[in-house]
């Protein structure tokens, strides 16, 4: 039985499903990539595929534009991720995790458009028309708690023996995306899933990796980022603001502060936290975590961005001085 499916979303997964097969299937190499700037869930949804695809006998390439995140490089494999593209074309390109097109990194999608080849997206987040087009095969459900949850329903569908690399992989992506199971993304399949891979991992080994081996220097950064934090629109929103200057100072990279903002989320009756990371003068990428009936995905699409409903992101364009007016305002009208 596939797990985490009613009968309908299993008929509908059998019916995606078969057209990847057919796909991998034909195919002797194969490229699997994330989107930019790989978080917890994309690099392990990489991983999990390069050994499921790896034990179906394909040659695989995991690439990755920018650098993984130094918590998730105990993950096996992670030292076989190549940051520079293969000049050979693929059999087909797979990308997970990857929301909207602008996030896959712009080498690989001039490749992927140059190449003509086929491309299919593993993907757990809301998906706009243009997505949609640029995709042979899309297999996405924005109910799924992570992107490493619909990999292991195409392995579990596939009747594929998942080793304990992959295992270990599938349920970091979980973990990560779910915020340790405390996010509303959290849902029964997220319990099933893990209850089938625990015996192939070690929960307390993983959950260490990822929340208990943090730089001096980022809980000192992350002091200095709280006493500046902003209370705004009568306590519903918290907002935080991360400078490159800081990041200098501190000897830190952007994926030591991407939890920044949970610690906004947890104030109690905040609805809307969201972290500023600054990424050029008056150019911040954004970053969003809500609860209480606030969508994430609706105030990020407003700006051209995009996600789920309680986490997403967008790029603005501004001083911080406009950005928290018009998250003020935001607020306001949502929450009325």
């Amino acid at each position: 039985m596939n797990i985490g499916a009613n009968r309908i979303k299993m008929r509908t997964s059998e019916f995606l499903l078969a057209p990847i097969n057919a796909m991998i299937d034909k195919s002797s190499e194969i490229i699997v990539s994330g989107h930019k700037n790989p978080d917890g869930d994309s690099l392990a949804s990489c991983l999990a595929l390069y050994y499921l695809l790896t034990g179906l006998g394909k040659k695989v390439t995991v690439y990755s534009g920018d650098p993984l995140p130094y918590n998730y490089l105990f993950l096996k494999g992670s030292d076989k991720v190549v940051f520079d593209i293969p000049e050979k074309d693929p059999d087909l390109f797979i990308i997970v995790d990857a929301g909207s097109v602008d996030r896959i990194d712009d080498k690989l999608r001039k490749k992927i458009s140059k190449s003509g080849r086929e491309v299919v997206l593993f993907d757990h987040h809301v998906l706009t028309d243009s997505v949609k087009s640029f995709y042979d095969v899309i297999f996405a459900d924005e109910s799924a708690c992570a992107t490493a949850a619909l990999i292991f329903r195409w392995a579990d569908e596939r009747k594929l023996d998942i080793c304990e690399e992959a295992a270990e992989a599938i349920y970091t992506g979980i973990i990560s995306d779910t915020g340790g199971l405390r996010y509303g993304s959290t849902n029964k399949e997220s319990f099933e899933i893990m209850s089938k891979l625990i015996d192939k991992v070690s929960p307390w080994k993983i959950a260490s990796e990822i929340y208990e081996k943090v730089p001096a220097n980022q809980m000192k950064m992350l002091a200095e980022v709280l006493s500046d934090m902003k209370i705004i629109a009568d306590g519903q929103a918290a907002v935080i603001k991360i400078t490159n200057d800081q990041l200098e100072r501190y000897s830190l990279t952007a994926d030591h502060v991407d939890s920044f903002v949970n610690y906004a989320r947890s104030i109690e009756g905040v609805k809307l936290a969201m972290r500023f990371r600054e990424l050029d003068n008056n150019c911040w990428k954004v970053s969003m975590r809500s609860r209480d009936g606030i969508n994430c995905h609706v105030v990020a699409s407003g700006f051209g961005g995009g996600g789920h409903k309680n986490a997403a992101g967008f790029i603005f364009k501004g001083s911080y001085d406009e950005a928290l007016k018009k998250v003020e305002e935001i607020v306001n009208s949502v929450s009325k």
